[in-house]
């Protein structure tokens, strides 16, 4: 807590979430949300695979690194196991 007894956070009033339900949906929106990242990406799926998609959103990523946005992944080890070692 900060001294004047308010709670420091970096949550947003301004956030606007949107359910999307799968599909080619997801993948554009989150295609696009990499490719405007700034500052940093926080991408967190239970099931990853290595097909053309998954190889297409690794691609995204690495160029937000490049861009010196902050990416953090979180997989799941059971679900994603069938990713290589590479």
């Amino acid at each position: 807590m900060s001294s004047a007894g308010k709670v420091k956070s970096s949550f947003s009033f301004h956030n606007k979430p949107t359910l999307i339900r799968g599909g080619e949906p997801y993948f554009s929106k989150l295609t696009n949300l990499i490719e405007q990242s700034e500052k940093s990406i926080q991408f967190q799926v239970y099931i990853f695979e290595e097909d053309e998609t998954g190889t297409n959103i690794v691609e995204k990523l690495i160029s937000a690194r490049k861009r010196n946005v902050e990416v953090q992944i979180l997989l799941d080890g059971y679900a994603s196991r069938k990713l290589s070692t590479l």
